[in-house]
């Protein structure tokens, strides 16, 4: 990227790349997660009240399932689940930079794990071991109760 920002003029090329990487970035950081989609169309309805201002370029990136074939062809942007360096030659470093913060930036209370879905299988993990802890806690309790009650039902038939 440091070598297209000293550039003054940018070869059709490279200008169609960094615009590629641009867009995609942007349906890569705003446009692909539902809840990120769902922030989104908050904080931009609330700008664009505010300012009068809408933007419908900016809306069918960030704000829609699936936008790009209507901004530009699927071969010059192709939405995946996962990118490497290939797909971002211009934009890969800072996009990398993004991922070592969030990446370090763990969830590490309870009430935030509970929200927390950017890994889904720590999500999953998190849930099925509060589902089973929370199921054995209840059987523990059941058991106790059926001990308890037939502790009882034994000193009952006990004659005097």
């Amino acid at each position: 990227m440091d070598d297209y920002c000293q550039a003054t003029e940018l070869s059709d090329a490279a200008n169609a790349q960094l615009h590629r990487e641009v867009l995609l970035s942007f349906r890569l950081l705003f446009g692909q997660v539902k809840a990120a989609r769902r922030i989104f169309h908050r904080i931009e309805k609330e700008r664009a009240m505010k300012n009068k201002i809408h933007d419908p370029l900016l809306e069918q990136l960030c704000g829609s399932k699936k936008p790009l074939g209507t901004i530009m062809s699927e071969e010059a942007v192709h939405e995946k689940d996962v990118y490497n360096g290939v797909d971002f030659p211009c934009l890969g470093a800072r996009l990398a930079r993004i991922l070592k913060y969030v990446e370090l930036h763990k969830t590490t209370k309870i009430r935030d794990r509970w929200r927390d879905r950017t890994n889904r299988a720590e999500w999953m993990a998190f849930w099925t071991l509060l589902l089973i802890g929370v199921l054995s806690i209840v059987l523990s309790v059941v058991q106790i109760a059926l001990a308890a009650a037939q502790l009882d039902a034994q000193i009952k038939s006990i004659p005097k």
